[in-house]
């Protein structure tokens, strides 16, 4: 990450990790992962001795980062993505992003 300031990083994540927590209302995201993958869902276990260990990556915030309910601005450092979805949508039952509460735009479902 040479050439970035890791002071303005450190500070923008640790905002964010503030208002994730403010925001929070004790559901769990869970539900938006298919059973039917073959990717276990991860659950620490308490361990004696073995740290888990866990790699959470930054990202630059692009242009298109929804910024309806967020304070984040393009060229911001970001650590997760909050996408609003509408569930249960169509024969399929499939999860849909919804552009009016992260984009601002028009939405045939909230309409």
């Amino acid at each position: 990450m040479a050439g970035y300031d890791r002071n303005a990083m450190k500070a923008q994540l640790l905002n964010r990790t503030k208002s994730s927590y403010d925001r929070k209302d004790g559901d769990t995201n869970s539900k938006y992962f298919s059973p039917d993958a073959e990717i276990k869902f991860y659950r620490p276990q308490p361990t004696k001795g073995t740290p888990h260990i866990i790699d959470i990556i930054p990202f630059i915030a692009g242009e298109n980062f929804p910024t309806k309910t967020s304070d984040i601005k393009k060229g911001d450092w970001a650590y997760v993505l909050d996408l609003f979805i509408h569930s249960n949508v169509g024969p399929g039952k499939a999860m849909v992003v919804c552009p009016a509460k992260n984009y601002g735009n028009p939405c045939p479902i909230c309409d």
